[in-house]
C-alpha cells in the first residue's frame, strides 16, 4: 500500500490493512522527517525499514516502540510513506487504532511519543504504577 503524503501528518487507513479495523495510524510531519533526518544520519540503508511494535503494558496500557528492521515476515504488512517504508505486525494493527506518533523536544527532553486515546483511560488502580 503506498500513502501520500499530506503537509501536516501521514494517515494510515489500517482497514486498507485490516478489513476488520476502522480507524486510522496517523505519524505527524515532525515525526516523519525526525525519522528520515536519523535514519540518514545513522548511514542506515534505504532498504532498511521502520518498524512500528506493540506490546501489552498491563495496567499502564499498551507500550509501543519503533526502530530500523531488514527481516519481513508473513504476518507483517509493509505500507510505503514517502522515503520511508514502514512494517507492522497484523497482530499490531489493532493496537495502532487511533494512535498518533509524534516527535516532541521540549524542557523536558526529546523523543518519539506515540499519543494513544485507549492509553488514556488506564485503571489507575495500581500503586506501582
Amino acid at each position: 500500500m503506498i500513502i501520500p503524503i499530506l503537509a501536516t501528518q501521514i494517515k494510515i487507513d489500517l482497514a486498507m490493512l485490516n478489513p476488520k479495523l476502522k480507524d486510522v495510524f496517523k505519524i505527524t510531519e515532525k515525526a516523519y522527517n525526525t525519522i528520515i533526518q536519523i535514519k540518514s544520519q545513522n548511514n542506515i540503508p534505504d532498504e532498511d525499514f521502520v518498524r512500528i511494535m506493540s506490546l501489552s503494558g498491563g495496567c499502564a496500557g499498551t507500550k509501543y516502540d519503533l526502530g530500523f528492521d531488514q527481516a519481513v515476515s508473513d504476518d507483517d504488512k509493509t505500507v510505503e510513506c514517502g522515503d520511508l517504508n514502514l512494517v507492522i505486525d497484523n497482530r499490531c494493527l489493532y493496537d495502532l487504532q487511533g494512535v498518533t506518533l509524534e516527535y516532541q523536544d521540549n524542557e523536558f527532553g526529546s523523543g518519539f511519543v506515540f499519543d494513544s486515546p485507549s492509553n488514556a483511560t488506564s485503571c489507575g488502580g495500581c500503586s506501582g504504577c
